[in-house]
């Protein structure tokens, strides 16, 4: 795994000749645990795959290099089930100060409502973890957004896309067909990428939607 691939978040920035005012986050790139997680962590020793499943199949290839093409690329290296960028912040329900969750911003329990770790994760180590990775990631995105309106700003044209099944969030987004229609090669050339991932996409069931923070 190379250095940038470690760091949090992942941001992938196109060369200043061919950027483009399209931004990708992809909240679900992230197959790794958290540092101090070991396999003696979880409640079976078959539980230490978890981390990788729960990634969104095939995003890495789909867009990890799409800044070669004109987009900057901002993702996590780590999993959903430690902590999930697509949830809202508080998407967790918590009894005598134990968190439980099973489709939240952090995963604890199965879906058939087995614990996935030897030990419960108590509030304050939530809310830890949360202020550690949640919210510096949307502080990135965040950052990241100002810089392609300022390029709006010049250019008059934004792109913003993310990676997230449907289900989780429903409110989708096209790109303008003024972006695709005009400016220059390199742009057309990231607009048919991008609407030949759209397509290819549909083999798994993914789309184009928002991923608001909250």
């Amino acid at each position: 795994m190379s250095h940038q691939e470690r760091s949090f978040p992942i941001v992938r920035h196109p060369a200043p000749g061919k950027r483009t005012p399209v931004l990708v986050s992809v909240p679900h790139y992230g197959t790794q645990p958290l540092p101090h997680i070991t396999r003696h962590d979880y409640g079976e020793p078959s539980y230490e795959t978890f981390a990788y499943g729960f990634a969104d199949t095939f995003v890495g290839d789909l867009y990890g290099d799409l800044h070669e093409q004109g987009a900057t690329v901002l993702a996590t290296p780590f999993s959903r089930i430690f902590v999930d960028v697509n949830r809202r912040r508080d998407d967790f329900e918590h009894q005598d100060g134990e968190v439980r969750s099973r489709r939240g911003v952090v995963r604890t329990h199965t879906m058939r409502d087995v614990p996935i770790f030897r030990h419960p994760l108590a509030l304050p180590d939530l809310e830890e973890r949360l202020r550690t990775l949640y919210d510096p990631y949307y502080a990135t995105l965040e950052r990241l957004l100002a810089g392609a309106r300022r390029t709006v700003a010049r250019r008059g044209r934004v792109t913003p896309l993310a990676d997230c099944p449907a289900r989780e969030r429903p409110t989708r987004i096209r790109a303008s067909p003024r972006a695709t229609r005009r400016g220059s090669g390199a742009e057309r050339a990231l607009s048919s990428s991008l609407a030949w991932l759209a397509i290819s996409r549909a083999s798994f069931s993914l789309s184009f939607a928002t991923c608001s923070a909250r």
